[in-house]
């Protein structure tokens, strides 16, 4: 049974940006403790479904202006820390750098300067920057509106070159691609002239690097407040989708100093702070690397520097909240990332151009790896991620029909916006079949306390005999735990506490001999719970001092320890059990699908 971390930090993480990425910036942090919300303006994004997404705040209004600014103002006044603020995709990027000021008295964030946040997500001003700092990058052409200047760049640009927009998320022509290659003077001319038709924003042209697509790598960093780097890690795209400038379907974890090195030199250069994606491809014509572009911060794959042996997105969480303090940052070379879906379309695409065989596929799965949504421990957004894919694709659909058949346009809207309704009502279905249940174990160590344990003053307790159980099962109803009704049966012992001669609460205590399915119980040892109080007696302090008097029955019966397994949403219990002098020693879970326990192998101490 898997352990996890305790929980340390107090500062919530808000993640904004539910897509992938989102998804797994919010495993990096749950599963070390740290609650999660998630916001999106789209409700059916995948990262919502996420276990370790606490809570998923939906914003209505797609525009990210001061409202929204307000919106997360009034989410972090909810706890006295100050949040995390991590943005997942670049709208938020630019939402932030935007409205710093309002947004740093009520959030903590490590980000680029405002100037140089900006810099980067105009492929514009990003060139510019880089040519001043001397940085390899291909030759790049910006032309002005109009075709006038496209003609005279056909005839000195070499071939083959690719179409990009200045502003990755303005570009609506071919979503799917992020570039569009031109193989010949009038070919770039043909194809400019169709992205300006379909396109208001501003498009550069740049010389396409030659080289294998595997030949693509990338630094993911992480530089604190004071422009210093603390993390470092190297990944290769292997795969991607589409094949030549899509998005990197299987990636892995490598060791490429020269990428490392011409990164942080330009990154230490502009005075880059927070986590950050340098994009590098190597030219087979001088076997040397370009710089292509930077993402201002989580990238895609960012659980594999985790699967590889360094979470970098915890590690980031904890320099901002200035708890970093000399951690392990080295990684595992060789362990790969794949996205579970779209690989398999990427690999057919390079089988079809032999550039991969089906042996060689079937080799490329075997060894360390990390999936893009499939995870034991987090199965929801797996089992949603088809419904989800067809929802993406019916908006696709939308948006190509509302330009070219507006007609059509209004009932393919309709029957979106219907199917979205239905897909709703899909993902709380998805939720409610598979579920996962996490617990944290608690430990009082009497061999540790040298003082006797008193008897509590406000309560008198008993343990029940065959005679008081017959008698509280009677009266099950009335006091409201039907619930708790399969114990009597199970376990042998029951204390009964009693509020100036009233029945008021009562606990479970398992032994050796009762047999524990999550815990392995020692001959020295006891479970306590669960426990029931009653509600009139809720808050007079009755079930610490049952379990207060337990302890003190057990320690004078020779049993040297005492354990309490609590529901981790369950926070009255954790803070019971901390007041009666029990402390947190690990975490388990299990999955729970249809309704039935599917436990995981071993007791939590085994």
């Amino acid at each position: 049974m898997e352990k996890q971390d305790n929980v340390k930090y107090s500062n919530r993480a808000i993640v904004l940006g539910l897509g992938i990425t989102g998804l797994g910036v919010i495993r990096n942090l749950g599963r070390n403790g740290i609650e999660t919300i998630g916001v999106d303006t789209d409700p059916l994004a995948i990262a919502s479904f996420s276990r370790y997404c606490a809570k998923r705040l939906i914003y209505k209004d797609v525009v990210l202006n001061e409202k929204f600014a307000d919106y997360l103002g009034t989410l972090a006044k909810e706890k006295e820390e100050k949040c995390v603020l991590i943005p997942a995709e670049d709208r938020y990027v630019r939402f932030i750098s935007e409205y710093e000021d309002q947004l740093k008295d009520s959030f903590i964030f490590v980000m680029p300067d405002k100037d140089l946040c900006q810099a980067i997500l105009n492929k514009r001003l990003f060139y510019e920057l880089a040519a001043k700092y001397d940085a390899p990058i291909p030759r790049t052409y910006f032309p002005l509106s109009g075709n006038g200047d496209i003609v005279s760049i056909a005839d000195e640009i070499q071939y083959p070159c690719v179409i990009k927009p200045v502003y990755s998320k303005e570009w609506d022509f071919a979503s799917t691609l992020k570039g569009i290659t031109a193989s010949t003077p009038n070919d770039l001319i043909e194809k400019y002239s169709e992205v300006l038709s379909h396109n208001s924003s501003e498009v550069l042209i740049q010389e396409v690097v030659p080289g294998r697509d595997d030949q693509q790598y990338s630094l993911c960093a992480y530089f604190n407040r004071d422009a210093r780097p603390l993390i470092s890690f190297v990944a290769r795209k292997v795969r991607q989708h589409p094949a030549g400038f899509g998005v990197g379907t299987y990636v892995e974890s490598v060791r490429e100093p020269e990428v490392e090195r011409i990164g942080i030199d330009f990154l230490e250069k502009i005075k880059y702070k927070g986590v950050a994606e340098v994009e590098f491809r190597r030219d087979s014509r001088d076997d040397k690397f370009k710089l292509i572009e930077i993402n201002a911060r989580s990238w895609t794959q960012n659980t594999l520097p985790t699967k590889s042996g360094v979470n970098m997105i915890y590690l980031s969480y904890l320099d901002t909240i200035g708890k970093f303090n000399g951690h392990d940052v080295s990684y595992k070379a060789g362990v790969k990332w794949i996205n579970d879906f779209r690989d398999i379309f990427s690999s057919l695409e390079y089988i079809k151009k032999k550039e991969l065989s089906l042996t060689g596929w079937i080799k490329s799965l075997k060894g360390a790896k990390e999936f893009a949504v499939f995870s034991w421990d987090d199965l929801c957004p797996f089992v949603y991620f088809p419904i989800y894919s067809i929802s993406r694709l019916l908006g696709d659909a939308v948006l190509k029909l509302k330009s070219s058949k507006p007609a059509k346009a209004v009932y393919w809207s309709y029957f979106f916006i219907k199917n979205e309704g239905i897909l709703f009502f899909l993902k709380l279905f998805v939720r409610k079949m598979i579920r996962y249940e996490h617990f944290i174990v608690m430990a009082r160590d009497f061999g540790m306390e040298n003082s006797e344990i008193k008897h509590g003053d406000n309560i008198d307790i008993k343990m029940a005999t065959d005679k008081d159980i017959r008698e509280l099962q009677l009266d099950m109803k009335s006091y409201a735990f039907e619930n708790y009704r399969n114990h009597f049966s199970k376990v042998k012992t029951c204390f009964l506490a009693y509020y100036k001669s009233i029945f008021a609460a009562l606990s479970w205590v398992y032994f050796k001999e009762d047999g524990y399915k999550y815990y392995k119980v020692e001959a020295n040892e006891a479970i306590i719970g669960p426990i029931y109080t009653r509600d009139e007696f809720r808050g007079r302090g009755v079930a610490p001092e049952l379990v207060n008097d337990i302890c003190r029955y057990l320690k004078s019966n020779g049993y040297d320890k005492a354990i309490g397994i609590v529901s981790t949403s369950n926070h009255p219990s954790i803070r019971m059990f901390e007041k009666s002098g029990f402390s947190n020693i690990g975490n388990f879970r299990y999955l729970k699908l249809l309704g039935l326990q599917i436990l995981p192998k071993g007791a939590f101490n085994e």
